[in-house]
């Protein structure tokens, strides 16, 4: 990959940063693997709203149980960042609402994972866990919050996202916030003939889906951003003739987008799980990485797409990790 020297930071600026708040490994957490302390959070979060009035996604299993999180959440909303808690349908009860409302009706999202299951007879299956995804949104609804959706994607499937859009669809919901996970081994490209979903064609999928859905319903990865595709500017694209896409989707990791995991690592996404910092280790200044992490300016200077950027990173001796969450 090229230097990027050239392209100041000025220009890119962090818009989205989702932000691991508690452990996701299982059983006891070793001694050099402890999660952020809330000091620790704060310098970051002061770090991060010094530069830039970003949108700061919480995520985690059962960050509810951190007794810090509404004081963590306070900070950053006092110092002008807009903040966004992902939890459990279950986790969503009257006590929370209360305790949250006073950031505003988008401060919660629902996380949809294996929730929204199609059968045959009832359209939805009717599981526990369907009910209390239901029971959830209708707390949310009563207390006047904005329904917004959060979906994990650990493989290219097409049909259970088309599933979940319907659902959210059909709930009114303001948007399905997609994170991707994909394993490395996964194909990038594949044959249109050999029937197998690669993850451009899943990313594709998506755009040709966002047309069908509201104008005011949001649908996308926040790590990437689709544009019109002109072919002079993605020359590495290759498509025959009358195969061109509409859109085409374009990487924010580095631009607009980073990932932060429970123990202050700095990532390009939580899908290519790449290190670009470690905040414990540069006294919690995100702005630092930002600007100065080899791994971000090196990508600032190409039009890639997510694929694109996968096949660089493996072609650089870049194996990548399956994402931690």
């Amino acid at each position: 990959m090229n230097d990027t020297r050239s392209f100041p930071v000025e220009n890119y600026r962090p818009r989205v940063i989702i932000w691991q708040l508690t452990s996701s490994l299982n059983g006891e957490t070793p001694e050099t693997h402890k999660v952020l302390t809330q000091q620790e959070c704060m310098l970051i979060t002061e770090s991060i709203a010094h530069m830039s009035k970003s949108i700061v996604v919480i995520t985690g299993t059962h960050i509810l149980q951190r007794p810090d999180l509404f004081d963590i959440v306070s900070y950053g909303h006092a110092l002008g960042l807009k903040i966004i808690m992902e939890l459990e349908p279950e986790e969503i009860t009257p006590e929370i609402m209360m305790k949250f409302r006073k950031f505003g009706p988008r401060i919660f999202r629902i996380v949809l994972d294996e929730r929204v299951i199609e059968d045959p007879d009832s359209r939805y299956r009717q599981s526990p866990q369907f009910f209390e995804l239901e029971e959830a949104v209708k707390r949310l609804k009563s207390e006047g919050f904005e329904i917004h959706f959060a979906l994990n994607i650990y493989t290219p499937d097409e049909r259970r996202l088309a599933f979940n859009l319907d659902y959210a669809f059909r709930r009114a919901a303001k948007g399905v916030y997609c994170h991707l996970h994909f394993d490395p081994a996964l194909p990038e490209f594949v044959a249109r003939n050999e029937g197998e979903l690669s993850v451009d064609d899943f990313i594709s999928k998506i755009s040709e889906l966002k047309p069908l859905l509201p104008n005011n319903m949001y649908c996308s990865p926040q790590c990437i951003k689709y544009v019109p595709f002109h072919p002079e500017e993605f020359p590495e694209v290759e498509f025959s003739i009358g195969e061109y896409p509409r859109w085409v989707s374009q990487c924010l990791a580095g631009k607009s987008f980073a990932f932060i995991d429970e123990v202050g690592k700095v990532y390009l996404c939580s899908g290519m799980h790449e290190e670009c910092g470690d905040l414990r280790s540069n006294g919690f200044n995100f702005e630092e990485v930002w600007s100065d992490a080899k791994l971000f300016r090196n990508i600032r200077g190409n039009n890639w797409t997510c694929a694109q950027t996968r096949l660089q990173l493996k072609g650089n001796g870049h194996e990548g990790a399956k994402s931690k969450k």
